[in-house]
């Protein structure tokens, strides 16, 4: 019996009373914020498909990865996206080059992924870089010469001499990409000249004028409620003539990690604040 007591005192006891606080810490965050499973490729190198998020609170700095529900899915707030904000409301946003500039300074993106051409001095220095960078080895369904990798390693590459020259696959400037927001056949964005545009705020004043509208004509009409026709030179906002809007919301500017993976604002454009689920916190890594 003495036997018994000491065994439920010492194992079962502190057992139950673990698994109690797993309940109720699982029960709080699931009603306090969300537990969500990465998928997707987007956010890589931080997350990786696979992974399970939490997240709670909400965003407080540039640079918090954020759980939000996905603009382009307006009538299924079930359907959450993790990004990364990398600019707030007021901020200004400009992609040039592949390089991220927040309010005309340039940002750290050394932890993220892009696309890089690679030279190399000879043939059997491919793999050699594809093991030093953990990639699979050459094959048939992998192009040698054009890899995806963490921005940090490039310099690595270059001091180690394994490369012979390598530079950031970039799209064109000017070349228009129709899947691109603003969506307007006047504005010649990509992703990597992107900008520069203002994240709007609330109270923000903005003239109606046909460089404004191009830019913003998509969040006035899903965000903020305002039906924008034209008429002649002149614009009308749920039907009346107006020289200035005033944005009744404020809103934030998302990019992936994964800087080639546009599925970001730079095709859906601003979130607004409301949008914003929760604020990541911690990750369950999957291992697999």
């Amino acid at each position: 019996m003495n036997s018994l007591g000491y065994y439920f005192k010492n194992w079962v006891l502190p057992f139950v009373v673990a698994l109690g606080c797993v309940v109720v810490v699982m029960f709080w965050l699931a009603h306090s914020g969300r537990i969500c499973v990465v998928d997707g490729d987007g956010m890589n190198p931080t997350f990786k498909k696979g992974d399970v998020i939490f997240a709670f609170g909400q965003l407080q700095h540039r640079g918090d990865v954020l759980v939000v529900k996905n603009p382009l899915q307006k009538n299924n707030f079930s359907v959450l996206s993790v990004k990364r904000c990398v600019a707030l409301s007021s901020d200004t946003v400009l992609i040039e080059n592949k390089k991220l500039f927040i309010n005309s300074k340039l940002q750290d993106d050394s932890f993220c992924i892009s696309q890089w051409k690679l030279r190399f001095f000879s043939g059997e220095e491919i793999d050699k870089v594809l093991n030093f960078c953990n990639l699979p080895l050459n094959n048939e369904n992998l192009n040698p010469y054009v890899l995806n990798l963490r921005n940090s390693l490039v310099d690595s590459l270059v001091k180690k001499k394994l490369v012979k020259n390598i530079s950031p696959a970039v799209v064109e400037r000017g070349f228009k990409n129709v899947k691109m927001f603003p969506f307007s056949n006047a504005i010649h964005w990509n992703k990597d000249f992107f900008g520069p545009v203002i994240v709007p705020f609330k109270g923000m004043e903005m003239e109606i004028c046909a460089e404004n509208i191009l830019v913003y004509k998509l969040i006035l009409e899903r965000f903020e409620g305002c039906k924008v026709t034209q008429k002649g030179t002149k614009f009308m906002l749920n039907g009346k003539e107006s020289g200035s809007y005033k944005f009744k919301n404020n809103y934030f500017f998302l990019l992936n990690d994964s800087r080639d993976d546009i599925s970001d604002s730079r095709t859906f454009g601003f979130v607004p604040e409301s949008y914003v689920v929760a604020k990541y916190k911690f990750i369950i890594p999957n291992f697999l």
